[in-house]
């Protein structure tokens, strides 16, 4: 908690080295899974067997019915309960004492999302030779949601930032199944790895 002022600070400046906003979306990736994974809303929703696909649905800032401890949150016009992470993010975002937690580290990823997509493509590394944050992709870590779908803090730009983002994601998945397939690119020119794509 302490750290997140600083990180806000320098938030701008981790896109500029690629190794640095890989591993720091890595850290912040983590973390939020861990934060999500201790939430009431996640561990009851988990416990009770009404385990959603907890995909990017919709998006973490919305209203909901969330003012009883009762009732369970729900999709805004709907009597459909949240998927369990994002109703996580929401009781993170609503905790005063998470609040700044779960925002600035949303803010971090999203960043690097936007400045340095690069950092987050998916790679294959030995697991014997490598980091766990050099091999496959940072957001790999992130609990079954997407980086658009993270909270952010209330701005009047919100809804371009987060078309910027998926914009962002499209292309970090385009340069991610390239990788995968070993950047061939072409099916019926014989060639493979580098060779196909020259």
């Amino acid at each position: 908690r302490l750290l997140m002022p600083t990180l806000l600070r320098y938030c701008q400046e981790f896109p500029k080295s690629v190794l640095i906003a890989r591993k720091m979306a890595y850290q912040c990736a983590k973390k939020i899974t861990h934060l999500v994974l201790e939430t009431d809303a996640f561990m009851s929703t988990q416990s009770g067997g009404g385990g959603g696909s907890g995909g990017s649905g919709g998006q973490a800032g919305d209203s909901s019915n969330t003012n009883s401890p009762n009732k369970t949150a729900t999709i805004p016009g709907t009597n459909q309960p949240l998927p369990p992470v994002l109703a996580a993010l929401m009781e993170l975002q609503n905790d005063a004492y998470n609040r700044i937690i779960i925002l600035t580290l949303s803010a971090v990823i999203q960043t690097i999302v936007l400045e340095c997509p690069t950092a987050l493509v998916w790679t294959y590394a030995s697991e014997n030779k490598a980091h766990s944050s050099l091999s496959g992709s940072p957001l790999d870590f992130l609990p079954n949601v997407a980086p658009s779908s993270l909270p952010m803090a209330p701005r009047a730009d919100n809804q371009q930032i987060r078309a910027r983002i998926r914009q962002s994601e499209m292309y970090i998945k385009d340069r991610s199944a390239a990788a995968e397939s070993n950047w061939n690119t072409s099916d019926n020119s014989g060639q493979s790895g580098m060779y196909g794509v020259v």
